[in-house]
């Protein structure tokens, strides 16, 4: 299920995204309904422009400040790897 609303307000922006540039898209832990849906549509949104969407978590001391930790508490969240489509470099 992809949120077609975002996708139109993503595609009426004017976005400077090239080919096989590399895009960060920060993933925080705050409790948004629906975020690995949301995360996942902006990672689509990002390679069907061609460039290499990876998630970087933005979350400062949730799950210990740790990389595994971070990676842990958005995983809880339901935003893995396999799910959004992209890597999650902490």
């Amino acid at each position: 299920m992809v949120n077609k609303n975002l996708i139109k307000k993503l595609n009426a922006k004017s976005w400077d995204i090239k080919k096989n540039q590399k895009i960060a898209i920060t993933a925080g832990s705050r409790g948004i309904s629906h975020y690995e849906l949301l995360l996942k549509t902006i990672v689509d949104f990002v390679k069907s422009k061609g460039a290499i969407p990876f998630i970087v978590p933005a979350m400062g001391s949730h799950g210990g400040a740790t990389t595994e930790g971070q990676k842990e508490v958005l995983e809880q969240l339901g935003v893995t790897e396999k799910y959004v489509g992209c890597k999650i470099r902490s």
